[in-house]
């Protein structure tokens, strides 16, 4: 049986009945797990200044996997009648996959700091103020300004048992504000957009209203740039595009198949020496943070790249199986209806040789940063390869940041940009949804622009 759940006041649930109805299921199949997640959610909106809703929704899925005859089946309900969830799951593995993947057993689970009473108790007064106040704020820098907001605060319980003993629990929460302002001035469209999502509340409403406030002053002055090769800051919100090939390669499913370009690349030094990557759904109040993933593995530390050498890929039990290596706790479901499928938690770059921001741009000549790009998640991730347009960013003179881009894009390729092209790594981390990140500068970097 696995540990009370340390907040039972959001359980209405219990390790005693996912255990009861394993016990049933063993009766009929090799092999059960039973996946139950619960989520309360108080969501506030704002859409053209003006607030638009209030909500409050619980939904609960249950996600039944079963072995039958050597054959997965998979059945999710949002109703407590588990019996006819089985029903459901055994007649899918008639026609499901060979299965020989063996379900974790029971194991003792990590106390990880995941929920923060103060956050889950913030109340709806102060999110709907938090709102407002960032609204007033982006007005005040112009009149015109049409913002949205989206706030919200999530309780989420999830309870995993299977037929090999193991069977736990845990309850988490998630506060979660994005801000969205846009400014039409002549032919002129300045849109700026950012967010965040943590299980602590501290001052990221106030970072976001700075960052949204200060990306509307710089970003009514436009400059023209010329096609060319510059340096280039990627900032922590416009990192994630370039980080996708890398987290492409390292998914273990990509790996297994053979489209990765990192399959019997482990421990071969293909990025440069003071960069590491890390997986870590461990850290305290990360947004993706959590015990175990959706599988019953227990999560960790996990380092993708270690010091510039390919150290590890994101593992879930079949991958894992299928390459002969053991899981990494990155078995996830995309949506509580999904089967679980490697994926990542929170994401971390780190550089044992990093600058101040504010000296990584007193030291561009004639340079770029980039906040935000539009399209760049198309194409093929695993040539490394990522063009898009850029949505935000400014052109960079004599160490000063001068106007705003327009009708430009970027092109990298990410792998040859980790392996020789970094100039600088900043000491400041932004959190960005599920990532934590520095700013990076990457030299030679092709920009080309509409004449």
């Amino acid at each position: 049986m696995g540990a009370p759940c340390a907040h039972p006041q959001c359980c209405d649930w219990g390790v005693q009945i996912m255990q009861e109805f394993i016990t049933r299921a063993k009766q009929k199949v090799e092999q059960a797990e039973l996946y139950r997640i619960s989520a309360r959610e108080t969501p506030v909106r704002f859409e053209n200044n003006r607030l638009l809703s209030i909500d409050s929704a619980e939904q609960i899925v249950y996600a039944l996997r079963i072995i039958k005859d050597g054959k997965l089946g998979f059945a999710t309900s949002s109703s407590a009648d588990l019996d006819q969830l089985l029903t459901m799951a055994m007649a899918t593995a008639r026609f499901g996959r060979e299965w020989d993947v063996e379900l974790p057993g029971a194991a003792p689970t990590r106390e990880l700091e995941i929920y923060h009473q103060a956050t889950v108790d913030v109340p709806l007064d102060q999110m709907v103020n938090s709102g407002q106040e960032l609204i007033d704020v982006l007005r005040d820098v112009h009149p015109e300004i049409l913002a949205g907001i989206d706030l919200s605060k999530t309780v989420l319980n999830v309870e995993l048992a299977n037929s090999n003993g193991f069977n736990h629990k845990y309850t988490k929460n998630l506060y979660a504000m994005s801000g969205y302002a846009e400014l039409m001035e002549g032919k002129n469209l300045l849109a700026v957009y950012s967010g965040f999502a943590t299980g602590k509340l501290a001052n990221q409403a106030e970072k976001l209203k700075q960052y949204l406030e200060a990306n509307i002053r710089a970003g009514r002055k436009n400059v023209a740039v010329a096609s060319d090769h510059y340096p280039v800051i990627f900032t922590p919100w416009a990192l994630p595009d370039i980080l996708r090939p890398l987290l492409a390669s390292a998914d273990g499913k990509a790996v297994e198949k053979g489209f990765s370009p990192w399959k019997g690349k482990l421990g071969q030094q293909l990025f440069a020496p003071e960069i590491s990557l890390y997986d870590d759904a461990t850290l305290a109040w990360g947004p993706e943070s959590r015990p175990f993933d959706d599988e019953g593995v227990p999560t960790a530390r996990n380092s993708i790249i270690e010091r510039g050498k390919v150290n590890s890929f994101l593992l879930d039990l079949a991958t894992a199986k299928a390459l002969g290596m053991q899981p990494t706790g990155n078995g996830f479901r995309g949506r509580a209806s999904d089967l679980p499928s490697p994926g990542t938690s929170n994401i971390i770059l780190e550089s044992s040789d990093t600058t101040g921001l504010e000296a990584m741009i007193k030291a561009t000549r004639r340079g770029v940063i980039i906040h935000e790009l539009m399209g760049a998640w198309a194409g093929n991730p695993y040539s490394g390869q990522v063009s898009g347009n850029i949505a935000l960013g400014y052109l960079i003179e004599n160490g000063e940041i001068v106007g705003r881009l327009k009708d430009s894009m970027v092109s990298i390729n990410c792998f040859q940009a980790f392996k020789n092209q970094i100039d600088a790594v900043s000491t400041e981390k932004e959190w960005t949804e599920n990532y934590l990140l520095p700013h990076v500068k990457f030299t030679d970097v092709s920009i080309s622009a509409k004449k």
